[in-house]
């Protein structure tokens, strides 16, 4: 076997960092502007009409309603408008469910009647389902706006 000798001398390659400054101008923090506050949704006049006759959505969609609170009635409930900005929550779902909504999703995105995301699609389900619930469990009318939070937890009556 051939014994290795260390090289003699130095080596060009300096292990120790160098810092040098570098001058970089000065930039004036950002202004902050608070949010502007959320203006109410339109009136239903004031509303276009996307609906046709023939269109399914025609008979199971009810025009928004004006959220203006009075001061002699109680607010009117809350609906969607035209124009709602999304909000993000996180819910849990049977796989089955989630895997056939995928693929409806998959398949019919370029078909009239599809969906092109998981958002329209629960979206579109989401407020069937309340017009359901409104038609049957409320005399065809929107529930009352719940103006307390949420509940978290465990399910009512369990």
């Amino acid at each position: 076997m051939v014994e290795r000798k260390r090289p003699t001398g130095t080596s060009p390659i300096s292990l120790t960092p160098r810092v040098e400054p570098i001058a970089t101008p000065a930039v004036a923090a950002p202004v902050v502007q608070p949010p502007a506050e959320p203006t109410a949704p339109a009136a239903p006049s004031e509303l276009p009409d996307l609906r046709t006759e023939d269109s399914p959505a025609a008979t199971t969609r009810r025009p928004a309603r004006a959220q203006r609170p009075r001061a002699t009635e109680p607010e009117p409930p809350v609906q969607a408008a035209v124009g709602t900005a999304m909000i993000s929550r996180t819910f849990r779902f049977q796989e089955a469910l989630i895997r056939r909504a995928e693929t409806a999703v998959l398949r019919t995105a370029g078909l009239d009647g599809g969906h092109v995301s998981m958002t329209a699609l629960l979206n579109t389900a989401l407020e069937r389902e309340l017009a359901r619930l409104e038609d049957e469990l409320n005399a065809g009318e929107p529930f009352p706006a719940n103006r307390g939070e949420f509940r978290r937890g465990r399910p009512i009556g369990s």
